[in-house]
């Protein structure tokens, strides 16, 4: 299992979040689109992570269309929107 947040994860202001995650050899080739909002307009401008109750979560910071604070799990799969951010 890879370890989770990859080492190294990215956001794009296309509404992309990418992690490079090694192969069933351990090679690392290429980042991967793990997250893909482009279709809603999504603008990614920063990543964290974090855990709670020791489960590890990523925070992606959208200020496109409808901007907010996305959690992810360990999985990439959104679990929920903080706040709306204001402009």
């Amino acid at each position: 299992m890879a370890a989770f947040p990859p080492p190294t994860s990215s956001d794009t202001l296309q509404g992309t979040i990418e992690a490079y995650a090694a192969n069933n050899t351990g090679d690392i080739n290429a980042a991967q689109v793990m997250v893909d909002n482009s279709s809603s307009s999504a603008q990614y401008t920063g990543l964290a992570s974090g855990t709670f109750n020791s489960r590890p979560y990523i925070y992606a910071v959208n200020e496109g269309a409808t901007p907010g604070i996305e959690v992810y799990n360990g999985k990439f799969k959104r679990v929920t929107k903080i706040r709306q951010l204001h402009r």
